[in-house]
């Protein structure tokens, strides 16, 4: 599958729907596109700077950026990512320059699955108009997307560890969509904008109401764009990456 110059290979890791296997899609190894010039792009990150600053500004085009601790620079097959665990945090303190977002776009890895009973947040606001993406494992596995007052479930869709993975989670017209490395997996009605006014946004973990509060993705993450329009379905099965 290309993607913005770049080609995605289909793996065969099989992320189960429930009824089907779906494939992955990895890395192939060639230096990723910088984040595009679009006005719609609230927030990219790359996480390519190497060594990585305290403070990482945003590649997009809103005027923040992302407090960093105890992360770590790793070579990805793309370029860089960031390391992150249980000792680590990547926050955007709360600002009013991230509001009406619709899309949210991850790459991550996961080096260890949440176990019975437990979650991994990808981002979160902890505020409303709510703005999260988290996965849970109660007592199946499945993504959980929350735009506005809306709460979008994927079930029983086990991702696999080791493996670079692309989520995402669109709001257009009210309703809400989870993908999986381009793949629909869940839809449902009722959702709106998100934003990051009150409580910043917390990037690989939950948000406490101030700040990281565990929840914690022990892996990669090898890119983050919000934007404030709905992308397509094409655009999503195809991203610019």
């Amino acid at each position: 599958m290309a993607i913005g110059g770049c080609a995605f290979r289909a793996g065969t890791t099989g992320i189960s729907d429930g009824s089907a296997d779906i494939d992955a899609t990895t890395h192939d190894g060639v230096v990723p596109v910088p984040c595009p010039s679009d006005p719609d792009l609230t927030v990219c990150f790359t996480f390519d700077q190497s060594p990585l600053p305290a403070t990482l500004a945003n590649e997009g085009r809103a005027s923040v950026s992302a407090m960093l601790s105890g992360v770590q620079s790793i070579t990805s097959p793309e370029g860089n990512a960031v390391e992150v665990g249980t000792g680590s945090s990547i926050y955007i303190p709360a600002t009013d320059q991230i509001q009406n977002i619709l899309t949210t776009e991850i790459w991550v890895r996961f080096d260890t699955l949440p176990t019975s009973g437990n979650r991994v947040g990808f981002l979160d606001n902890n505020q409303q108009p709510v703005l999260d993406l988290f996965y849970y494992d109660d007592p199946s596995m499945h993504v959980m997307c929350e735009f506005g007052n809306q709460t979008l479930y994927a079930p029983s869709a086990t991702l696999p560890a080791g493996t670079w993975l692309y989520l995402a989670c669109v709001c257009d017209a009210g309703t809400g969509t989870i993908y999986v490395d381009g793949v629909e997996m869940a839809q449902a009605t009722g959702c709106a904008a998100g934003s990051v006014m009150n409580m910043g946004l917390t990037i690989g973990q939950n948000n406490g109401g101030s700040g990281p509060a565990g929840d914690n993705l022990v892996g990669a993450i090898d890119g983050l764009r919000l934007w404030n329009v709905a992308r397509t379905a094409a655009q999503i099965a195809s991203p610019e990456w």
